[in-house]
């Protein structure tokens, strides 16, 4: 009975042996440890297994084509497109035109967005590559058609303000009210490097300007007998106030163009300009005096006279259609790193009769790799002269944040503050050049893909504003400057059609 249990511990001890030096052996990172482990959890779809093992791979200087296929392909099954975007990269350096590589980086683009590096990607496949994915010149790649309403409180809330303080004479105010938007564009591909988007935008906006002033008049009493039979009448002044009020619509044209070069390894240059064509109509008043004459006093027996002269004074307004001319013209330059985008930008402008500088620098960002969610902060430097709605020198803040609701589907909520008066934004397609102060601006965006082709989007802001009016002493020559604050919101809906 000895001799079995000799055998049995023996075994037990190879077990307990194997146990403790096996996984010491299984930490020896070579080539086919790294190609085993990677393959058998490849084929078995272990996709977090694959990029942790072919990572161990990389940090242990293996590398070579089906292990970074391996892992693109493994981050794309988990649709974190970003990362996988550098493994395919260098799959194609390992293996030139390799067609399941081009293929995968090329959707990878699609998948984050970044429609000008996959046209100028696809366009260098071969015939056979280019008919296998469908790819074909795009002369026309986009045609997008928004519009929207802007509903404003501006008139019920600040069209009863008194606009005189007791020593004035004079004060005007202007409300800016409802808003109807339209917009509709176009992308033009001439190159697979160079892009051009035009589009054409309407704007039609009520305006109230409302006047208030007081002028001198003169009241005539009932006459008075004289102890020497002389009738008199008496005259006296007082103030009276007149509150005039004239409707009137703002109509803004805007020509917008953008041309694109996308370069080599992410980089890409955007030259943009915005031409707005403005007809409002401009109200102009003028005081008026006129010499009046009237009876001071009579005689009713002599029939004598004696005249009384004053100054009458009225105030006319004229109301006369202008039209204007602003402009935006800028630049943009652009980095993509996969799960970062950085841009740096400078715009100038000429608006409402005065010039503008703009510098700024803005971050998109994908923090998992992939768009289940993303976000974009900027900061940008404005210039001014002459501005009354705030200092010269301003600090303009942006943050939008995006996450993946449904298949498809996306929401973005996004906030803007820093006085936006005269900004321009989105490379100087939107431009904020109405008379009034935007605090902050706070809005939510859903994006729905409904199809390869068609996209359909919803957007929502609030916006929190302040508007101006003058009051003026005209014996003293003073002007006093004092604000009032309304809000706005917008619906805005489009769709995009990408061919």
């Amino acid at each position: 009975m000895g001799q079995p249990k000799t055998i049995i511990n023996r075994w037990l001890l190879i077990i307990l042996l194997a146990g403790v030096f096996l996984p010491g052996r299984a930490q020896i990172i070579d080539f086919p440890y790294i190609d085993s482990v990677t393959y058998h959890h490849y084929v078995n779809h272990k996709w977090e297994a694959v990029v942790a093992n072919g990572k161990i791979g990389l940090e242990n200087h293996i590398d070579y084509y089906y292990l970074r296929m391996r892992i693109g392909e493994a981050y794309y099954a988990m649709e974190k497109y970003a990362l996988a975007i550098p493994h395919f990269k260098k799959a194609l350096e390992f293996s030139h035109q390799d067609k399941s590589a081009s293929a995968y980086l090329y959707y990878s683009y699609i998948n984050m967005g970044m429609s000008s590096r996959a046209y100028r990607l696809g366009m260098s496949f071969n015939e056979h590559l280019k008919q296998s994915l469908d790819i074909k010149p795009k002369p026309v790649e986009l045609i997008d058609v928004f519009g929207g309403y802007t509903f404003s409180n501006n008139e019920s809330r600040n069209s009863q303000i008194s606009l005189l303080r007791q020593q004035d004479d004079f004060g005007k105010q202007t409300l800016i009210g409802n808003q109807i938007y339209m917009h509709a564009g176009l992308t033009f591909h001439f190159s697979p490097s160079f892009s051009l988007y035009l589009s054409g935008s309407y704007l039609d906006i009520a305006r109230t300007n409302r006047f208030e002033y007081r002028i001198e008049e003169q009241t005539k009493g009932v006459p008075v007998y004289a102890n020497d039979g002389w009738i008199v009448n008496r005259f006296e002044s007082e103030k009276v106030t007149y509150d005039q009020s004239f409707e009137g619509r703002i109509r803004q044209y805007e020509y917008y163009a953008n041309a694109k070069i996308q370069m080599a390894n992410g980089l890409s240059l955007n030259l943009f300009g915005n031409l707005l064509s403005i007809n409002a109509p401009v109200i102009d008043n003028e005081k008026i005096s006129v010499i009046k004459t009237d009876t001071l006093t009579w005689h009713p027996a002599t029939g004598e006279v004696q005249a009384y002269a004053w100054t009458k004074d009225s105030m006319v307004f004229t109301e006369t259609d202008t039209s204007f001319v602003n402009w935006v013209a800028g630049v943009n330059l652009q980095k993509d790193f996969n799960t970062v985008t950085i841009n740096v930008f400078g715009t100038f402008s000429q608006l409402t009769e005065s010039y503008q500088g703009q510098v700024g620098m803005s971050l998109l960002y994908y923090p998992l790799g992939s768009t289940l969610f993303y976000g974009k902060t900027e900061l940008t430097g404005f210039f001014e002269s002459g501005e009354i709605y705030g200092n010269e020198k301003r600090l303009i803040f942006y943050q939008m944040l995006g996450i993946k609701l449904f298949k498809n589907t996306w929401l973005e909520g996004e906030y803007m503050a820093g006085n936006l008066h005269n900004v321009n934004r989105n490379q100087g397609m939107i431009v904020y050049n109405l008379p009034e102060k935007i605090n902050f601006i706070a809005g939510l965006n859903l994006h729905i893909f409904a199809t390869k082709h068609l996209a359909v989007s919803l957007m929502y802001n609030y916006s929190d504003k302040q508007g101006v009016y003058k009051t003026e002493n005209m014996s003293s020559d003073t002007e006093t400057f004092y604000s009032f604050k309304y809000q706005t919101q917008s619906i805005i809906g489009g769709i995009k059609w990408t061919f």
